[in-house]
């Protein structure tokens, strides 16, 4: 009786399987078989990566007059709901072992190319660990080195003409003259609700009194007013004013909705007599933090952690299931099933090839970037160079090592952009195209079969109203930093105004043709 009884009990155990999701937008679900161990809750428990570079940002700031906004549509929605998930990660892989050095890729081995064909695919499924042997996929082998292969990659219309797409419009928070900057806005749905997170200030980008803050949906078109959920520490930081001048977007893993933001303190002595910001290339003195925040419901969030750096790219997965997420020139990624959030592997350019690009650049900055995959499984990190086109790295081994960063034909007003796979394969790119001096005008969505040519432009938004309501430095453009999230047949966007207020706008996938 009792080996009988044993055995009843082992083969229970082995049977046990645990489903568990993680995603940017909290909309993948996986299934995978192990033992589960409780998440990590206590500062003591969070382990973080190794400081990476630091960019320059744009802030935000602005006040909400009433709880719930009335939403403007061209077509009817109905509401997105999802099943919460539960607290438990799984424990699926070995840990990668840190510190690898980042090496320039020369020499893949598997022979694939760009493809210039126009022909729709199926997107490969992302799977739930990496302990499967994905080493016949990689190193990729590409043709042409990677200035070549960065030059081919281009918004040109090809005779093509922009389509202003049907679409549904809401504003999140409108103008309001005590937070007349708003900015760096970030997207997620978690546990049934739409989360915008955004930066508020007096007036000025990159001024001190700048603070993160979030409004919540549950019907993506009316938003509660905004709570502050991020404030600067004046015990973290050092002598002088403080600005909490970058925050990350929003990012859901498991049970958890995080974002990381970043805190500067600027010495007096940094500041003119209209209190505006003045380095004029010399930044000593400057103290610059990163912290990361979590909530396991949307309301109650923790007391900030310490953490090696901000992220500017949604956290999304590669075709073998790896978490990947893009900031400048460098990214980050971890292979459990479900990542806490706390824990990642660092990866990018190094010293010697960052110093290359800049100098190729005239000087210019690589800053913000975001990053897509093509059907070749080699992944893209899209950048903003400060001129009138972005700059390209590729990784031929899913993330861990990267090409240097070469311009493409990419047209952008030196902005902010979003890439990423709709579900049919296809590459999109949200931003604002042209040079860098046309203001941002328009907010754009293009389209690529290839990740090469992206030959098809959508008009998302393009209206000149709300005008631009108070004077501040580094204000302008009417639509600036989108932030994307794809999901239930729709792509949903959050982006400023003016870098005064913010508003989302969403269009269907069937729409996209």
């Amino acid at each position: 009786m009792k080996t009988r009884l044993t055995a009843a009990v082992l083969a229970v155990m082995l049977s046990f399987s645990l489903l568990v999701g993680c995603s940017d937008n909290g909309n993948t679900q996986t299934t995978v078989t192990g033992e589960t161990t409780a998440a990590a809750t206590t500062t003591e428990q969070l382990l973080t990566t190794t400081t990476a570079e630091t960019t320059t940002a744009e802030t935000t700031t602005t006040k909400r007059s009433t709880a719930k906004k009335t939403a403007t549509t061209t077509e009817n929605v109905t509401a997105i709901v999802t099943v919460p998930s539960s607290i438990t990660t799984a424990s699926t892989t070995a840990p990668i072992e840190e510190g690898e050095p980042v090496v320039n890729v020369t020499d893949p081995t598997t022979t694939l190319s760009i493809s210039t064909s126009t022909s729709r695919r199926t997107v490969p499924p992302r799977v739930t660990t990496t302990k499967k042997d994905w080493s016949y996929l990689f190193p990729v082998k590409v043709e042409g080195t990677i200035e070549e292969r960065a030059a081919a990659v281009n918004n040109r219309l090809n005779g093509k003409q922009p389509v202003k797409i049907a679409s549904e419009r809401a504003l999140v928070t409108e103008f309001n003259k005590d937070w007349a900057f708003t900015h760096h806005p970030g997207l997620a749905y978690f546990k049934g609700k739409w989360y915008a997170s955004f930066t508020q200030g007096i007036k000025d980008e990159d001024a001190p009194g700048q603070r993160i803050v979030l409004s919540s949906s549950e019907d993506f078109l009316n938003w509660s007013e905004p709570v502050v959920i991020g404030p600067c520490l004046d015990n973290e930081m050092v002598n002088g004013q403080l600005t909490s001048n970058i925050s990350s977007p929003l990012f859901v893993c498991g049970d958890r909705m995080l974002i990381t933001y970043g805190c500067t303190s600027y010495p007096p002595e940094k500041f003119d007599y209209r209190g505006r910001f003045q380095a004029n290339g010399d930044l000593s003195g400057i103290t610059k933090k990163s912290f990361l925040i979590f909530t396991e419901d949307g309301v109650n969030w923790s007391e900030p952690v310490k953490f090696g750096y901000a992220s500017n790219d949604t956290l999304r997965q590669t075709v073998t299931g790896r978490w990947f997420s893009s900031y400048g020139t460098s990214g980050r990624y971890s292979d459990e099933a479900t990542p806490s959030g706390f824990y990642w592997l660092s990866c990018g350019l190094s010293g010697a090839q960052r110093s290359d690009a800049t100098k190729r650049n005239n000087g210019a900055n690589h800053t913000e970037s975001s990053w897509f995959q093509t059907k070749d499984h080699v992944l893209h990190i899209m950048v903003r160079s400060d001129t009138d086109f972005l700059w390209m790295m590729e990784s031929y081994d899913n993330g861990k090592t990267w090409s240097d960063l070469y311009p493409t034909n990419f047209g952008s007003s030196s902005t902010m952009w979003k890439f990423g796979e709709l579900p049919d394969g296809r590459i999109y790119g949200v931003g604002t195209s042209g040079d860098r001096y046309t203001s941002r005008n328009k907010l754009e969505l293009w389209i690529s079969e290839d990740g090469v040519n992206f030959d098809t432009c959508y008009i998302i938004r393009d209206e000149e109203e709300p005008q631009q309501q108070k004077y501040g430095w580094a204000k302008g453009g009417r639509y600036g930093y989108p932030s994307v999230v794809v999901r239930d047949g729709y792509l949903h966007v959050l982006y400023s105004r003016h870098k005064e207020y913010m508003e989302v706008s969403r269009v269907k996938l069937s729409d996209i043709r």
